[in-house]
């Protein structure tokens, strides 16, 4: 997309996102106002996430900062909610760390295939002094991240049984637009569909798709089991999403307020791991209720092994940090 189009696309969003604000007439009183976007349904344990959050700091600083939360992609999509907060439109955005992509291609990392064995592998990472690191490397002089956050584990679902390796040959895949989320299934033989996330229902109800890979919350709070027939066990990817703020935004504040943010960022991240947890089993069930049917993929090994050498090429910049987190999973 050429320069002017992204200034004239910016240029609506602006417009658009200025009378949303103007209509909702609210931010009244505090010295500071904070809007956050997210592109996720209401239902999803990210809107409870960021509503705590702001519950929390607004308590916290005796109501001088105010976080409004705007969901289900009342902002735009994903990239436009990260746009807009690179360009300080808004504040803040609830959204997974590779939403930062377009911006900081490090980011894209979390979304590298089987980099991650378990949430208990996820979560020691998240907790360590190697994860901050990384957050400020993904950050870098544009954004900080807090609170990120277990958003569990994405499986392939869709509308034709995939059993094993060869199956997913032609499979019209919907995937986001970051490269870590597309081209290992083009590498794996699928022919994706990049489209943005507000797109996949229609899509897979149209037949545009024929599947979508994400965690089984996500897709249900969607309702993609309405319009999906099948979903596989290849926990490819466990996911993180984190609160993203534009960073002169968060540094202009008083420090007092940012400590505050932080620690309310790192409480909600702890409820909503545990939460996280029980999750799974909960929407694995719901899946089978609604009428789908649960396939075991015989092959995850070749899967592993024939992305393993085309990815070390296509994301050389990443490699230094993948094989800092796989020595730091093999070292707990």
């Amino acid at each position: 997309m050429s320069f002017k189009k992204n200034q004239i696309r910016l240029f609506i969003v602006l417009v658009a996102v200025t009378m949303l604000f103007a209509a909702c007439g609210r931010g009244t009183g505090a010295a500071h106002v904070i809007r956050m976007g997210h592109v996720y349904s209401l239902t999803d344990n990210i809107h409870p996430a960021a509503l705590m959050l702001s519950e929390l700091v607004y308590d916290r600083t005796n109501g001088n900062v105010r976080i409004e939360v705007f969901g289900a992609g009342q902002l735009g999509g994903t990239v436009e909610n990260m746009e807009m907060v690179q360009n300080g439109i808004i504040q803040a955005a609830a959204e997974a760390i590779n939403a930062l992509d377009g911006f900081v291609p490090l980011a894209g990392i979390e979304s590298y295939p089987f980099l991650f064995e378990s949430y208990q592998q996820l979560f020691r990472f998240l907790e360590s002094d190697l994860a901050q690191e990384l957050w400020r490397d993904i950050g870098q002089n544009y954004f900080v991240l807090t609170g990120v956050q277990y958003r569990g584990v994405r499986m392939l679902q869709t509308t034709r049984p995939v059993r094993q390796l060869s199956d997913l040959s032609g499979l019209r895949l919907r995937t986001a637009f970051m490269r870590t989320l597309h081209r290992p299934w083009e590498i794996l033989g699928a022919a994706t569909v990049p489209m943005t996330f507000t797109e996949i229902y229609m899509g897979l109800q149209q037949g545009t798709i024929e599947g979508q890979e994400n965690a089984l919350m996500t897709s249900y709070a969607s309702g993609f089991h309405e319009v999906q027939r099948y979903f596989m066990d290849t926990n490819h990817v466990f996911g993180y999403v984190g609160f993203i703020w534009n960073k002169a935004f968060f540094e202009s504040l008083p420090q007092q307020y940012q400590d505050i943010i932080r620690q309310a960022s790192d409480e909600v991240a702890a409820w909503r791991n545990e939460v996280e947890v029980g999750v799974q089993e909960v929407y694995h069930q719901r899946f089978l209720d609604a009428g789908l049917t649960f396939v075991e993929v015989i092959d995850l090994d070749q899967w592993r092994t024939v992305l393993e050498e085309p990815l070390r090429h296509e994301f050389p910049y990443m490699q230094e940090w993948v094989t800092r987190i796989l020595e730091f999973n093999a070292s707990m």
